[in-house]
């Protein structure tokens, strides 16, 4: 099983994803090499999130009107590569909104350091006027 991951039954999965149960079985074995449940001791399958995700894509390219056959060889070929291009340039933008914030934190501290040196030569010449 997967380590410090939350796992679902196969009730769990048909009722999340409105999918019987004996559809989820078929799945399993027609898209085997896409989605494959853990099994527990006792043999009860134990979804992953990564399959339960893989359950919803399915049924939205069923949904769309392809063909077992037609979901099978896009997911084959990489008809997940939506998910996979949308990543790119998420990332991308994740990397230069943490630049920008990078920079604009090192300007408000940098500001912030000249406020206290300006403060600070200040109250040492309200010092020596006074002392």
């Amino acid at each position: 099983m997967k380590p410090n991951s939350q796992l679902f039954t196969i009730q769990q999965v048909s009722a999340q994803c409105g999918v019987s149960k004996s559809t989820l079985r078929f799945w399993e074995r027609k898209f085997r090499a896409h989605m494959f449940p853990d099994r527990s001791k006792g043999g009860q399958r134990r979804y992953s999130a990564a399959d339960v995700a893989m359950v919803w894509r399915i049924k939205q390219l069923k949904a769309d009107g392809l063909s077992l056959d037609d979901i099978d060889a896009r997911l084959s070929s990489g008809g997940l590569g939506e998910v996979t291009q949308a990543v790119a340039p998420l990332e991308q933008l994740a990397g230069r909104i943490a630049e920008l914030v990078k920079r604009e934190v090192f300007n408000f501290l940098d500001q912030n350091t000249k406020l206290v040196n300006v403060e600070s030569s200040c109250a040492r010449e309200i010092q020596s006027e006074r002392g």
